[in-house]
């Protein structure tokens, strides 16, 4: 049905209480145009309000008063009851009635050609007690819940003073329990003092109704009071706020509206009232909304379904909901501005369940979103009385993993079983749908990006892959390579060489076959076995080549040339200055401690000098008889 939701049975929760006297329940209708038309009873605009009556155990009950919109009707022996021609309407208040039930109040919503199908709740009237009128008193329930009036503060049905025996009765709704959200009066939102409608949870209700000793109903005088308690129940104990707004119900519009401020003495919500009816400690809460769907079970759209979610946990007092779903089949309708979807308690654990013309299906949970958050539930499949889940249809999930066959799960009967499942290697079932199950070459099975057809190694140990950072000598090939790694083809000083590619120390950067040799050092940088030494015995002579740039004119350009003779000389040493050429004679010698050459230049006098440089690739100072120091760089050829 949707993914990654539970399915969740329906738990009914029966409670038995002793009532007394009247009840009555409401349900509002308001005209409406414009809306769309479909099948169904009723005529041109019209639709079908039906439904069924009963105790707060499922016992049918006969004789119940169900009016709206000044049409009436009385539920069968079975409970049942239909009103035909209903004109549309977007909130319907339906108003049932029987002697000795509490009332309650339905909100529903007609559409044309289509039926509405109502299932109300009655709680009977429970007796708590008498008072004297002219002298006041405190009646008390065994559940708590209590009431006190003031000597001489009722008047009767025509608004004159009262003084008689008064019958008190009291009745306690918990709404954390099922009949206690279903007996709710109305829907879960309120009126606030400023005037702005906000979905409410409940810690709390109860009827109130004094009567004469002819039935009666009496009620507090102008300018009187008086106080209630109503018990909090001991699941929301520990969430229950020092204060909150108190409300009651007014059947003409099934509306609740805040009245007055509760205070929270003993785990009851004690107030102070101006009149008798169904009073209720609400406040409003953090919410986000929730979206989605309702297809039949071939995948079509279903017009005039109910939507109700309700709250689970943290706190279970609160339902809201989709009174009819239009053509489209999405809920909210479209023609519903009030909020951008049903209003749910923000991150809270909550339950859906959808209905139509007294099918249900089986309710599922979710968990809401943040604050001001929406939620796209998806598709929900509603069938028929016989499958209401669609069971046989390829669009219902009957494994509850998520995924319906329309949606590609290859085996509807094995929760284990659905696109994305975790394929299980050779073991002859295709988990993710994908076609054929696997035999473990295209799973990475350790999580570490590779697979076998990849190249791991060992596809149970994350740190082994094609990659892989290699430990030496541990008997383990991390990076696949075919063996375990000895050093040798490492480059463990990042200069560029590993062992087998020459380099001499690999724990040194400035050790291998492309270094700079520095002579005399005792140290072989170049790894080519030994040291340089350098010596005047070691130079034989030879072509080299210098080239020098004046550091101060930067249009100065040098090229010298010339061949070092062993005995000290050289010849055609040539000066390249712009585009002259000189030569000048001259000769060198090794200076040992130093390591530099030194070689004199004559020029007849006019640019005696010395070249100091290494046999090495650098550039060094020259000084020539002008005094102007020049840059040169000796390559020695």
């Amino acid at each position: 049905m949707m993914k990654n939701l539970k399915i969740l049975k329906i738990l009914k929760i029966h409670c038995l209480h002793v009532v007394l006297f009247v009840s009555f329940v409401c349900l509002v209708i308001a005209p409406l145009t414009g809306c769309d038309s479909g099948g169904g009873g009723g005529g041109s605009g019209t639709g079908v309000l039906s439904g069924v009556v009963s105790n707060m155990i499922g016992t049918p009950l006969y004789g119940v008063s169900i009016s709206a919109e000044g049409r009436t009707t009385t539920s069968g022996v079975d409970g049942s009851f239909q009103i035909e021609n209903f004109p549309e309407t977007k909130r319907g208040v339906v108003n049932f009635t029987r002697d000795g039930y509490v009332f309650t109040c339905l909100i529903t919503r007609i559409r044309s050609g289509e039926t509405s199908y109502l299932e109300a709740q009655m709680a009977m009237e429970r007796p708590a007690g008498f008072i004297q009128s002219d002298i006041g008193g405190t009646v008390t329930t065994p559940d708590g819940a209590s009431v006190t009036t003031t000597p001489g503060s009722l008047v009767d049905p025509s608004g004159n003073p009262y003084s008689g025996a008064v019958i008190v009765s009291m009745t306690l709704f918990d709404p954390t329990t099922d009949f206690g959200q279903v007996a709710f009066p109305g829907d879960f939102e309120g009126v606030t003092l400023d005037g702005d409608t906000i979905p409410i949870l409940s810690y709390g209700y109860m009827d109130v109704r004094l009567r004469d000793a002819g039935g009666n109903i009496l009620q507090i005088a102008d300018g009187e009071t008086a106080n209630i308690s109503i018990p909090i129940p001991l699941d929301l104990r520990v969430s229950a706020p020092a204060n909150l707004p108190i409300w009651y119900f007014d059947t003409s519009v099934g509306k609740w509206y805040e009245e007055t401020v509760g205070i929270n003495v003993g785990n009851a919500y004690q107030a102070t009232i101006t009149h008798f009816s169904m009073w209720n400690s609400d406040v409003g809460y953090s919410r986000s909304y929730v979206i989605g769907r309702i297809l039949d079970c071939d995948g079509n759209p279903v017009k005039g379904a109910n939507v109700t979610i309700k709250g689970i946990s943290p706190i279970n007092c609160w339902t809201s909901g989709e009174r009819s779903t239009g053509k489209d089949g999405f809920f909210p309708a479209g023609d519903d501005f009030r909020w951008p979807g049903i209003p749910v308690d923000a991150n809270a654990l909550c339950e859906i369940r959808v209905s139509k013309g007294g099918v249900q299906t089986t309710p599922f949970q979710f968990i809401a979103l943040s604050p001001e958050q929406v939620l796209n539930i998806g598709n929900i499949y509603i069938g028929t009385e016989s499958a209401p889940d669609c069971e046989e249809s390829m669009y219902y999930d009957n494994d509850g993993d998520g995924y319906t066959t329309a949606e590609g799960d290859c085996d509807d009967t094995d929760a284990t079983v659905f696109p994305g499942a975790l394929e299980i290697p050779n073991d002859g079932i295709d988990q993710d749908c994908n076609g054929s199950d696997c035999d473990g070459t295209t799973i990475d099975a350790d999580g570490d990006g590779y697979t076998i057809v990849q190249g791991d190694c060992d596809d149970t140990d994350a740190t082994v892959f094609p990659g892989a950072l290699e430990i030496l000598n541990d008997g383990i090939d991390q990076d696949c390579n075919g063996s375990d790694c000895d050093g040798t083809t490492i480059d463990a000083d990042g200069d560029g060489y590993n062992i087998v590619q020459g380099d001499c120390d690999d724990a040194d950067a400035s050790k291998n076959p492309g270094a700079l040799e520095i002579p005399n050092d005792g140290i072989d940088q170049d790894c080519d076995g030994s040291d340089s030494v350098i010596s005047e015995t070691s130079l034989s002579g030879g072509t080299y080549h210098v080239n020098a740039k004046n550091r101060y004119v930067s249009d100065s350009e040098w090229h010298m040339d010339t061949t070092l003779n062993p005995n000290g000389t050289f010849l055609n040493f040539e000066y390249f200055k712009d585009i002259d050429t000189f030569e000048y004679p001259g000769t060198w010698r090794f200076n040992e401690n130093t390591l530099y050459f030194i070689v004199s230049v004559e020029d007849g006098g006019n640019m005696d000098g010395i070249i100091s440089g290494t046999t090495n690739d650098f550039w060094v100072d020259g000084y020539w008889a002008d005094g102007e120091a020049e840059n040169f760089h000796w390559i020695r050829k």
